[in-house]
């Protein structure tokens, strides 16, 4: 492995934003930072898009904590950074902290706080908020009120500086039509104005159109989304020739920033987390919204990842002439060294599911398929560990009490500990209707505990080795679901046999099988580019010369 390449590129990963509970695609992406540290000292940047004023507090949380048994814990070296506070902080003067005590103007009295928020009234009118929950307590945010009602929101970051106001419509308390960024030195540095609509998430503030100042306060760039404003982030960033730029998209949303990035040293990738179809078993059928952008300009990226060879080969297939070297196949990989758990500490007779409550994941068909297994096994137990949609969780109450399944199946709440609850189990159920690619499958896997789930578009059968490390069923097939299942509880060598056989597979979903398929990528990504910067150098020589003649 030739190491030296790395010191020829700098990888920027972008999302779209970050939370402290964080889980999924950013997830996904503080693992491979720690991944490539850890192998190779290999230090990329996160690249958070949207506006963050607890990234600091991130850092600090997810470098000495993190979540779900340190496998999103960031290493001490982790770079992150967020497009706004690229240009809060890109001309403004080192940061002078302020006073965080609270103070009372004249003739105003306070209430005492409560959870960190203090209620201050004048003359008795209720006149603002003020929030005490940043970083070591500090002030965070102030409401402004006018007859009881929100009209502006003031945001400080964890320096104690003015970061954002916020004006509230007075009609409308959930519409925000202006917000206005500061650097520290209260130097206006971005303004955005919003509409009050509709998107895919249900009513919201849809952006309009966002400036961006420069420190004498002229506007330099006028922008219709935050992936534009991302691009001007990266335009700067990506500003050293010496070194060769790979900008990898996690967010599906933002694909149009790395695309804007016009530099010659700029690799331009994408990652596919999610379904690129609204249906993924008819070709014919639209991308997703979030991958529009994606399928109109993929031949405009350098690469594009998915993690199912599956879901490749339909990208193939929908767009035929769509070079396929640009298309790679790099799966989630399981964060921890591989652990043997004993087979007789596992419960022969449980199941568990690991599943948000949303509708395509029909849990309340799965209970459907337990009640059948019930029936022949009285004493098997299901577990269902997650959250979600509060509709679709009552539809779980609701069917577990329909079919008298009380002492069978048990809601068990989210749970920051997966890998411990599929240890001491003896079979994983997954009933989705279509997936990207379930983390949760490696992880039964790599831990002997045998899947059962039906064959959908992608990840089960690109995970799953059927009758060896579990089963697939054709989907909506649950009769044939059951069936296997009853048979499974019933016969322990059987359960036995299939968990040696996932300690057997576990090697191919490791770390060091990710970091070779990566390399494998960023490697490809070099040359191929290398290749057309000499091609086009060549045909500049050759057309300023006249010819291969040299104009004879």
């Amino acid at each position: 492995m030739n190491e030296n390449l790395l010191d020829k590129i700098e990888t920027i990963f972008l999302v779209e934003n970050m939370h402290i509970m964080t889980n999924g695609i950013v997830a996904s992406v503080i693992r491979k930072m720690r991944f490539l540290e850890d192998t190779w000292g290999y230090k990329p940047l996160l690249l958070v898009g949207g506006y963050n004023i607890e990234l600091l507090r991130m850092n600090v949380m997810m470098k000495f904590g993190g979540q779900k048994q340190d496998q999103n814990k960031f290493t001490e070296n982790a770079r992150i950074l967020g497009v706004f506070d690229h240009f809060q902080k890109a001309y403004a003067p080192s940061v002078i902290e302020t006073d965080y005590g609270l103070t009372l103007g004249e003739g105003e009295t306070s209430t005492d706080a409560e959870n960190g928020i203090y209620d201050i009234y004048k003359d008795g009118e209720h006149v603002r908020k003020e929030y005490y929950t940043g970083l070591f307590g500090r002030l965070r945010k102030v409401e402004r009120l006018v007859d009881g009602k929100v009209h502006k929101r003031i945001f400080y970051d964890d320096a104690g500086c003015i970061s954002k106001i916020q004006s509230v419509d007075l009609d409308n308390q959930d519409y925000y039509p202006t917000e206005s960024y500061y650097t520290t030195d209260k130097t206006l540095c971005i303004k955005a104005e919003y509409d009050y609509g509709k998107d895919d998430t249900g009513e919201t503030n849809l952006l309009r159109r966002l400036w961006l100042y420069d420190k004498n306060g002229n506007v330099v760039k006028e922008c219709t989304s935050l992936a534009e404003l991302a691009a001007c982030c990266l335009d700067e960033i990506c500003n050293d020739p010496q070194k060769i730029y790979l900008i990898v998209d996690e967010a599906g949303r933002y694909t149009a920033a790395p695309l804007a990035v016009t530099r010659k040293n700029v690799f331009r990738c994408c990652i596919v987390h999610n379904i690129f179809l609204i249906n993924s078993y008819d070709l014919s059928s639209p991308p997703q919204a979030f991958y529009e952008h994606l399928c109109e300009h993929r031949n405009e990226f350098d690469g594009i990842v998915f993690l199912t060879m599956t879901e490749r080969t339909d990208f193939i297939r929908k767009y035929p002439g769509y070079d396929p070297r640009k298309a790679f196949v790099i799966p989630h990989p399981y964060p921890y060294p591989i652990r043997y758990t004993s087979f007789e500490k596992r419960d022969h007779k449980k199941a568990i599911m690991i599943a948000r409550f949303d509708r395509t994941k029909q849990i309340p068909h799965a209970i459907s398929i337990f009640r059948e297994v019930v029936n022949k096994v009285p004493d098997a137990i299901l577990e269902i560990y997650g959250f979600g949609m509060t509709e679709e969780e009552e539809k779980v109450d609701n069917r577990i009490k329909e079919l008298n399944l009380e002492n069978n199946v048990r809601k068990m709440g989210f749970t920051n500990y997966p890998v411990e609850k599929i240890r001491g189990a003896s079979a994983f159920l997954m009933t989705s209707l279509v997936e990207g690619m379930p983390l949760t499958l490696i992880e039964s896997i790599c831990n002997g505990c045998p899947v059962f789930a039906y064959d959908i578009n992608y990840g089960p059968a690109d995970t799953v080795v059927d009758r060896m490390t579990g089963f697939l069923f054709p989907r909506g097939d649950g009769r044939a679901f059951a069936d296997k299942l009853i048979e499974y509880f019933s016969d322990i060598e059987l359960q036995r046999t299939m968990s040696e056989n996932c300690y057997k597979d576990a090697e191919r979903f490791g770390v060091p099988r990710f970091i070779s398929r990566w390399y494998s990528f960023m490697e490809s990504l070099y040359f191929r580019r290398r290749e057309m910067i000499l091609k086009e150098i060549s045909e500049e020589n050759i057309a300023a010369t006249g010819g291969l003649n040299g104009g004879d």
